[in-house]
């Protein structure tokens, strides 16, 4: 039950963790160099750093303390398995399709399975958490507004669960309010229980343009 009991909870905390590691889809981040997004729920601070619309690294902060520096190298990701499209930090597994969409995230410890599902636009509908014997499930499902940003999400538990009980199913709601046209949101709310708060908060760098 012990083990089980990590499972479930690195489990969970993965699954949200990732979400924090991820902008949104859109076109216009070609326009930005730098996103400094910071997270009021758990006073943290996410810096990400874009080339051509993609991040190029990732500098995470608790506390105004840098604790975690990521980089992404897509080329590096495909040379590791250009044939199965898999990706290996030491930690974890990740499995791609052919439209590089992460569908498996899988730990070489407690062997747990993250699965992702998406839609038609390839955006993320869906998360499905198993542990290894497939005891529990935690599953997540996602609505988006026009802008590609989440305004619903749905959560529950099934199975075996740590707590002795399952958590009863949660839907979440959130409003954005956007910079401008580029349909990219400044300010997220949350909305839970019928009382709203601010969730996140960002900073926007745009490129600057060269005059020659």
């Amino acid at each position: 039950m012990k083990i089980l009991s990590t499972i479930i909870l690195v489990l969970i905390s993965t699954i949200c963790f990732s979400q924090d590691l991820a902008l949104e889809k859109n076109s216009n981040w070609k326009k930005y160099k730098k996103v400094i997004e910071t997270n009021f729920e758990n006073n943290s601070k996410t810096e990400f750093f874009l080339e051509d619309g993609k991040i190029k690294n990732i500098k995470i902060f608790t506390n105004n303390l840098l604790i975690k520096t990521i980089f992404f190298n897509e080329n590096e990701m495909n040379a590791k398995d250009s044939t199965k499209n898999i990706y290996n930090d030491g930690e974890f597994n990740y499995f791609y399709n052919e439209k590089k969409q992460l569908t498996e995230k899988r730990s070489f410890e407690t062997l747990f399975l993250t699965q992702y599902f998406y839609d038609k636009n390839g955006l993320l509908k869906k998360t499905i958490g198993t542990d290894v014997k497939n005891r529990y499930r935690h599953i997540i499902e996602y609505s988006y507004d026009k802008c590609s940003n989440i305004t619903e999400e749905k959560e529950e538990e099934i199975g075996e669960s740590i707590r002795g009980y399952l958590f009863k199913p949660s839907v979440l709601n959130y409003e954005y309010k956007y910079n401008n046209k580029d349909c990219i949101w400044t300010k997220k709310h949350l909305t839970i229980y019928g009382k709203k708060k601010l969730v996140k908060k960002r900073f926007l760098k745009k490129n600057i343009r060269q005059k020659w």
